[in-house]
């Protein structure tokens, strides 16, 4: 292949040609290694040096007691999906079997070769398994779960060739072929087939990642790894078209760090196999994306958790891989550290890519800045005292989409104290036509109005603008959203939310500017969404208490009354078992005059007695 620069998956998605060399450069590096640095002596005895560090050899003996019984996933929970629509009891237990496999292949790699057959007896269970399938995906040929094990199985080759029984190495190979790469290029069951290759979200980069490096290391004829490749780099630029120009995710943050650990670690799995023939994080778009979660993070740990999100950190090996191709050392800041003020290794990716040298750390706090995504149509703005305000516009037929533009929440010290409530536990009705009876996907859910009885309707054509004046000044930063087109109601004209953040103090100014097209207004009820304790009290305000963290007042500048709601049956739906509340404000507009303007401020305090 006569090229000087690698081929990017941005050339890829544009040229055929760019495609035929990538194609190319995959079928000349058939039987190449693909992790050759992970049998040298060299890199284990570098990488025990953090390990032992952070204790992390005396960590896994302590959570994973030697030889005790292989969990069963059992036929009963599986069938609990297709019963009655459950799905967490099935997924945990395979998600705790996959951790396992990963803490006792790690302790393996640092020297315990006691618990060597401990490992192979994990990889033995994981083949016997029925179905590699999680319950919620049997319209698919290969999905996120089954991906993700081949991806694993190759790298277990990767690294234990030496070490594991060959039977226990053949077993992986044919079992790999049968279910992962064999399904993979299957055509004969056009009711199931692997349609996350034309989606853009999250799964295509999981399922494409677990496919390509499996094949890498278990498939040997030439031809066949084109031919795979081939499917591969024809789909898997429709992962890109999820993101925005500006590099946003509309998915959230959380499923940005789990499709984007997977794809860089394609990325970098690729690079290796082809010498530097194909780069798949080359261009601009991909260096806009890697920012993306410095522009959501409030604190490490702590996200503008918008759509399907919750709240984490950024894996130390997304931010390592990263950082071989990308001039990127801030996003380290995202990663969870310990005591040291080091990155902590949670899993064996992460040792395995532990940098060689780590960055300086940073002169300010590169998440600690103002950030606006003006096509994803998200905004963070710093405000006094430590105040963070998030605020989204976009449209309401995201992936994994809620109907929530113009919500916006309010941080300080770790606290949401008006919150996105985030993803609720999944069931089938998750994804599935009753999608939008829940609280958690629903406009009521969420800190926007009720119009006329109306939430917020479904689809890409409600929608929202931003405009942010981020500028400090006596006026106060401020954000805008236009946002009457996220109702199906005729007689709403005008809806101009204008959150404005106070410059000298950790307060937070919400005005509501409506128009209506007929003689009187509209009924109009405002909510705000907290997990915090609220109350209302004799004085008409509302006070949110986060315990010692401090309170927030809710106070209005209008007439009208308040009222807290605790949402108690929709809460069952929260992944760690919170109780919902619903902050109300009725508006008088009677008593309003002419004005058509509801007005609110919510005011954070220190901790006080009330």
């Amino acid at each position: 292949m006569n090229r000087k620069q690698p081929v990017s998956l941005e050339e890829i998605a544009r040229n055929k040609t760019a495609l035929e060399a990538a194609v190319a450069a995959v079928r000349a590096a058939a039987g190449n290694p693909v992790y050759p640095a992970f049998s040298d002596e060299a890199l284990r005895q570098r990488l025990g040096v953090p390990a032992t560090a952070q204790g992390l050899l005396a960590s896994i003996r302590r959570q994973h007691a030697k030889d005790a019984p292989i969990p069963t996933l059992r036929h009963s929970v599986f069938r609990q999906y297709k019963r009655c629509g459950k799905r967490a009891s099935y997924d945990t237990a395979a998600r705790e079997r996959s951790q396992r496999l990963d803490q006792i292949a790690t302790a393996v790699y640092l020297g315990d070769e006691s618990r060597l057959d401990e490992l192979q007896d994990l990889i033995w269970a994981a083949c016997e398994t029925t179905c590699w399938i999680l319950p919620a995906h049997d319209w698919a040929l290969v999905d996120l779960g089954a991906a993700m094990l081949a991806e694993n199985f190759a790298r277990l080759e990767a690294v234990f060739c030496d070490k594991l029984d060959a039977e226990v190495r053949q077993r992986m190979a044919d079992e790999v072929q049968q279910r992962i790469l064999g399904k993979f290029l299957d055509d004969d069951d056009p009711g199931k087939r692997n349609i996350w290759g034309k989606i853009t979200n999250n799964w295509n980069a999981v399922c494409h990642a677990g496919v390509g490096i499996a094949a890498m290391v278990f498939e040997k004829d030439p031809a066949r790894l084109a031919t795979i490749f081939a499917q591969l780099f024809r789909d898997l630029p429709h992962f890109f078209e999820g993101f925005t120009a500006d590099g946003g995710c509309s998915e959230g943050p959380g499923y940005w760090r789990y499709g984007m650990q997977h794809f860089v670690r394609l990325s970098d799995a690729l690079h290796k196999f082809t010498a530097g023939a194909v780069d798949l994080l080359g261009g601009e778009l991909p260096a806009r994306i890697v920012r993306y979660p410095l522009a959501v993070a409030l604190a490490p740990g702590h996200d503008l958790s918008f759509a399907d999100s919750r709240n984490g950190h950024l894996s130390c090996e997304t931010a390592a891989l990263i950082n071989r191709y990308l001039d990127e050392p801030e996003i380290f800041t995202l990663c969870e550290t310990g005591a040291d003020g080091q990155p902590l290794i949670r899993t064996f990716g992460d040792l395995l890519t532990w940098p060689e040298k780590l960055p300086a750390p940073a002169s300010d706090c590169p998440y600690a800045r103002d950030a606006v995504l003006p096509n994803l149509g998200i905004a963070k703005l710093q405000g006094a005292a430590g105040l963070v305000l998030g605020i989204k516009a976009g449209h309401n037929g995201e992936h994994h989409n809620h109907n929530d533009v113009g919500s916006f929440l309010i941080f300080q010290d770790g606290i949401q104290y008006i919150c996105d409530p985030g993803a609720p536990i999944y069931t089938a009705a998750t994804f599935s036509s009753r999608r939008y009876e829940s609280a958690f996907t629903n406009s009521r859910g969420h800190s926007v109005p009720v119009i006329a009885g109306q939430l917020q309707s479904t689809g890409s054509q409600f929608c929202g603008t931003l405009a942010v004046s981020s500028a400090a000044g006596e006026s106060g930063k401020k954000a805008l959203v236009e946002m009457a087109a996220a109702y199906a109601v005729s007689a709403l004209k005008r809806l101009t939310r204008t959150v404005r953040l106070d410059p000298t103090c950790p307060t937070v100014l919400l005005e509501d500017d409506f128009e209506f097209g007929g003689d009187k207004p509209l009924a109009v009820e405002e909510a705000f969404v907290t997990t915090w304790p609220a109350e209302l009290e004799d004085s008409g305000q509302v006070v949110i208490r986060a315990g010692a963290a401090g309170c927030c007042v809710v106070t209005a500048q209008m007439p009208g009354l308040f009222q807290v709601e605790t949402m108690k049956d929709e809460s069952r739906e929260h992944p760690r078992g919170l109780l919902l509340r619903r902050i109300v404000f009725r508006p008088d507009w009677a008593r309003a005059g002419d004005c058509r303007k509801v007005c609110l401020s919510f005011s954070l305090e220190a901790a006080r007695n009330h």
